[in-house]
């Protein structure tokens, strides 16, 4: 018993939080496989229903291209001005989202 409890103490932060097997990654994913099994049963309820379906596939799909534009557009915005101070940086990036034209933009 102490050893297991000894060896959890010689890990760093980081390792703690790497699942070390299939049940670790299932009860730290438990929300996100949760929300995969609820939308499979809504496109389950909707497939014989065309219409519906379509707009639902059309919804699911869109929240996903949008969802992983988003974070990658974010991330390459934040690497490449990494020299600037955070606050500059989510100003303009609000700046961006919200529609300003370029010319509009104050550039640091």
């Amino acid at each position: 018993m102490s050893d297991k409890q000894s060896s959890s103490t010689d890990q760093s932060p980081i390792e703690r939080f790497i699942p070390t097997g299939f049940y670790d990654v299932i009860k730290q994913e438990r929300t996100f496989i949760g929300l995969i099994g609820v939308f499979f049963f809504i496109a389950g309820v909707v497939f014989p229903y065309a219409e519906i379906a379509m707009w639902v596939g059309f919804a699911f799909a869109g929240y996903s291209a949008i969802a992983n534009d988003s974070i990658q557009t974010i991330g390459t915005f934040l690497a490449s001005n990494a020299d600037k101070k955070w606050w500059v940086l989510m100003v303009m990036d609000r700046r961006n989202i919200f529609g300003y034209r370029s010319s509009q933009l104050v550039y640091l």
